[in-house]
């Protein structure tokens, strides 16, 4: 009785064209004049029992569809599919869900349930083809997901912590979003021969990825040239397949083939307008077509690199003496205040009085004087670290020498006075103070300050006695 029943439909949808000709009932104009593909299948077998004329426009001219299997036919499988709606189908109502369809290679919403005819239930499926409006959604998505990024990044670097800091933190948001294995920033520096060369100065890597940027520390100028050339013609450089730069720039296929890099997208950096550096990823897995936040990443990183330059320059001049280049008063009293939270076991305190530099000023003029102060300042640093001097005033200087050995101390001292002897003969008078376990450094530098002027005087006495009487 069923084979019956199954003849009678097969018979049925056989005689019913899909297509509509003159011949045609209401019925059959409407389902050809659906927008996506309609048919029905029998529940048991699965096989095609008639469909619309836009189905066809998914497969090869002349391919007939009555009778073959649904799932062979829209699906390419060999059984029923896995995902088939059809034990969750009712009468009553429509089952809608949305489908990526590999064999067809489009995406569908699609509406399935179940219909009566002559008493036999059928299966009824509509799909309509929403491809094009995915890909909409997703390129408005991912416009939507790179602005929201832009602005983490922005926030990020706008925030009041360490500059390194909130560099690699917006590096992680714009690696992250490119699914890359590495972001970040190199930039050209001069090398101790006064050579350009380009650093990596701040770098993010997603987790199980080796960190590079210890090695890329001092790469010749030269290694990349050819993508700073790029740079003065276009706003980045693409590289999606290594290999085919392997012939034209083999230093720099040497440099990176070594890090596992397949593809690499950079773009320039500029300073105030000018080209510094350049920031990128490797590797990226998502988003490669649109580099957009990488190049809006690079302006802002080259305007906070820039805001940074222009704090540490206050920073120094704050704190720095601008003759000698070493730590000024205000350096002083914080170390002082820092020295007051966290003591050392040991310290030695040095104080330092230039002697005779106002008659050095007012008999040879003011760049003797300045040449004097310099020329003491070079011989300190010969012998301390350039952190533990501090100029407090024109001709005065303390050394703060925090957990030094005393016969260090003395041996260093020693050496120090005497190189200054040689050079300025009576031009130094000091006092110094070597204390174990201090607690309050400023009545240290006190003290010393009183043993320098005894020196002074002294000095002062001596080189009366040696003047010629007129």
């Amino acid at each position: 009785e069923r084979e019956r029943e199954r003849a009678m439909c097969r018979s049925f949808f056989h005689e019913t064209p899909c297509l509509a000709g003159p011949e045609a009932s209401l019925s059959d104009i409407v389902a050809s004049s659906l927008d996506g593909i309609a048919y029905v299948n029998d529940i048991e077998t699965y096989e095609v029992l008639w469909h619309n004329e836009v189905c066809l426009r998914y497969f090869p001219a002349g391919q007939k569809l009555i009778g073959q299997k649904c799932h062979q036919v829209f699906q390419g499988l060999d059984a029923p599919c896995p995902f088939c709606p059809m034990p969750k189908l009712t009468h009553s109502s429509f089952y809608v869900w949305e489908h990526h369809n590999a064999h067809l290679g489009k995406i569908f919403r699609v509406k399935d349930k179940l219909i009566s005819f002559r008493g036999r239930p059928l299966h009824l499926e509509f799909a309509t083809d929403i491809t094009d409006l995915r890909n909409e959604n997703a390129a408005l998505q991912t416009k939507l997901d790179m602005a929201d990024a832009l602005v983490a990044c922005v926030r990020t670097l706008l925030r009041d912590e360490e500059f390194g800091k909130v560099v690699n933190n917006a590096l992680q948001l714009a690696g992250q979003l490119y699914k890359a294995d590495r972001c970040y920033v190199f930039e050209v520096r001069l090398s101790a021969a006064n050579e350009a060369i380009v650093a990596n100065t701040h770098e993010w890597c997603e987790k199980g990825v080796t960190q590079e940027k210890g090695g890329m520390q001092h790469v010749p100028y030269a290694v990349f040239a050819p993508w700073f050339a790029a740079f003065q013609r276009q706003n980045h450089v693409s590289v999606g397949d290594l290999e085919a730069i392997r012939d034209a720039h083999p230093d720099l296929y040497a440099l990176l083939k070594p890090q596992g890099i397949v593809g690499i997208y950079v773009v320039p950096l500029r300073i105030k307008g000018v080209l510094t550096g350049f920031v990128g990823v490797d590797n990226p897995r998502a988003n490669s077509h649109d580099l957009s936040l990488l190049q809006s990443l690079a302006h802002f990183i080259g305007e906070a690199i820039s805001r940074d330059q222009v704090i540490q320059g206050y920073a120094m001049r704050g704190l720095r003496d601008g003759l000698t280049g070493l730590a000024n008063r205000n350096a002083y009293l914080d170390a002082c205040q820092a020295f007051s939270a966290a003591p050392a076991h040991r310290v030695g305190i040095i104080f330092i009085d230039l002697n005779n530099l106002k008659e050095v000023n007012d008999t040879l003029g003011h760049e003797a004087g300045d040449a004097f102060i310099q020329g003491m300042s070079a011989i300190f640093t010969r012998y301390f670290r350039s952190e533990d001097i501090f100029r407090i005033g024109g001709d005065e200087f303390v050394f703060i020498c925090k957990n030094i050995r005393e016969d260090t101390f003395q041996l260093k001292l020693e050496n120090m006075r005497k190189e200054c002897e040689a050079a300025y003969p009576g031009g130094l008078a000091l006092g110094f103070l070597w204390e174990e376990a201090p607690r309050d450094i400023a009545e240290i530098v006190q003290r010393a300050d009183k043993l320098m002027y005894q020196e002074k005087m002294r000095i002062k006495a001596r080189l009366s006695r040696e003047r010629p009487a007129n």
